[in-house]
């Protein structure tokens, strides 16, 4: 493995499988990244049941308003996206393995708050803990397989965002289907379960290994954090961001109740669509990873996809709820289409690597899922203010049927934000030709 790394990527031994420092206990690093990435799909898992696959179930236990539940999905988001200009640094500094030692808690303690239903103080506040463990995780497990698998870095964070994505996956239809079995409180406390479990062992072999720590070659600096804020990076983070934003708030916030409003879908079927859509988003980033290596790794070709895909695809949700078109199969599929443009982190990762110093791909990273999830949060709070915009019926069991014209404010402000990722792209894609030109030239 090691003859694999990239030269330029600094090694650390905590994370280094067969090193001296790790001789006698050769399996941990393994079975702590191990647990790292099943940490990862339990945060990805929370990401998605509230109010992705609740939003029905919150709307009858809290006797909550369309604004009110997709505050809980903005508050997590909102919460993420800060987290990850705090996350980057301290795992480039700090090591992602200690990281995750500490912020797993945070997980741990708000997934398992989150299956009480006091009140919706109570319940914001546990969404924030869980949301500041999840930021932790997901950029500490970006930093230790940055230094693990150099060149292979897209296929093996692809692997990875497999098996993360898995909880989204686990999240929809089956989530769903175990909330209508047993009960929102029952499934959330399972999910958390879950997360101790998990957090347990890599707390246990974190500790009995005693894992060598080197300290990295970087310092907290702000300047460091704005330089991040580069021209090309900005261009990079809105390309990423916004189709990604796009697609996660359907699936985490309303996709499934779209669905059941407007194609009159029911909710074990719009479950099942959700759950296509979260396997996609789950298997795009690997495929998206092969294709550049199909294509001698270039990315910009899939860049385009995602940028141009994005937006043609909100602008048919659009036109063909204009003409008043509630085919399920037809939405089922611009649904399923937004999962495979908006999710191909490994290209943005492996992208921003080339642009940028890689012993700082934590931090730069991190701010570009900042963005990435402030758009997501920005999105989820103006979805509930603009379904709330026209009057919805009110069935006789408190929930609530939004109006077509809501949803299609909702997406005609998604067609809109599109243009911007386009308009990104088409520049990046002229500054990489000028690039281009000019190396050669010298």
């Amino acid at each position: 493995m090691e003859n694999e790394i990239s030269t330029d990527v600094q090694v650390t031994p905590e994370v280094t499988p067969g090193s001296k420092t790790t001789a006698n206990h050769s399996c941990a690093p393994w079975i702590l990244l191990g647990c790292a990435v099943l940490l990862y799909f339990c945060a990805n898992l929370q990401k998605v049941v509230v109010p992705g696959a609740t939003f029905d179930e919150l709307q009858k236990l809290l006797h909550l308003n369309a604004t009110e539940v997709t505050r809980l999905s903005a508050t997590f988001f909102y919460t993420y996206a800060i987290l990850q200009l705090v996350a980057g640094p301290l795992a480039d500094r700090f090591s992602g393995a200690w990281v995750i030692s500490i912020a797993g808690s945070c997980l741990v303690l708000g997934s398992l708050g989150s299956a009480l239903t006091f009140s919706m103080p109570f319940l914001l506040f546990c969404r924030v803990l869980t949301a500041i463990g999840a930021a932790m995780v997901y950029l500490s497990l970006v930093q230790i397989a940055s230094r693990l698998f150099g060149e292979k870095l897209p296929l093996v964070l692809g692997a990875f965002f497999i098996i993360g994505y898995a909880g989204s996956v686990v999240g929809t239809a089956p989530f769903s289907a175990g909330v209508r079995a047993v009960g929102y409180s029952q499934m959330m406390l399972a999910a958390g379960l879950l997360a101790l479990v998990i957090y347990f062992i890599y707390l246990a072999v974190i500790i009995g290994s005693r894992p060598h720590y080197e300290k990295p070659q970087v310092q907290f600096s702000g300047s460091e954090l704005l330089r991040a804020f580069s021209f090309s990076n900005i261009l990079t983070f809105l390309l990423s961001g916004i189709p990604f934003a796009i697609s996660y708030v359907l699936l985490a916030t309303i996709g499934k109740k779209f669905l059941q409003d407007y194609t009159q879908m029911s909710p074990a079927s719009a479950s099942q669509v959700m759950l296509v859509m979260a396997i996609l988003c789950a298997v795009n980033g690997f495929i998206a990873a092969w294709l550049s290596l199909l294509m001698n790794h270039r990315k910009l070709p899939i860049l385009w996809y995602s940028a141009a895909g994005t937006l043609i695809v909100q602008f048919l949700f659009v036109f063909f709820m204009l003409v008043q078109c509630h085919a399920a199969w037809l939405f089922a599929l611009l649904i399923w289409i937004s999962a495979t443009t908006g999710n191909i982190a490994p290209i943005y990762v492996v992208y921003l690597r080339e642009h940028n110093d890689a012993r700082k791909l934590a931090t730069v990273v991190g701010v570009s899922n900042a963005i990435a999830y402030l758009l997501v949060a920005v999105l989820a709070n103006t979805c509930g203010k603009l379904l709330d915009v026209y009057p919805a019926i009110s069935r006789g069991d408190g929930i609530q049927i939004y109006s077509w014209k809501s949803y299609l404010l909702v997406f005609a402000v998604f067609t809109a934000i599109s243009a911007i990722s386009a308009i990104s792209v088409c520049i990046l894609t002229v500054k990489d030709h000028k690039k281009i030109q000019t190396d050669k030239v010298r």
